[in-house]
């Protein structure tokens, strides 16, 4: 083994497996995208509701 062996950066992140960093990383990749569409989901719904609270308020304020 010499100095430059020493150095060489290995790609792979989990393990040696090249096989098993794939479905880990597969595997982390759906979790953060499950994470990301309930936060879009609550975002439209917020959104959504005050929305129709504001139309609301000015219909009861314009004709009340």
């Amino acid at each position: 083994m010499g100095d430059d062996d020493f150095f060489e950066e290995d790609d792979n992140i989990f393990g040696d497996d090249e096989v098993l960093d794939y479905i880990i990383y597969e595997e982390t990749e759906k979790e953060l995208e499950k994470k990301k569409n309930n936060a879009g989901c609550l975002a439209t719904f917020l959104v959504a509701i005050s929305t129709f609270s504001g139309f609301a308020v000015l219909i009861i304020w314009n004709f009340g």
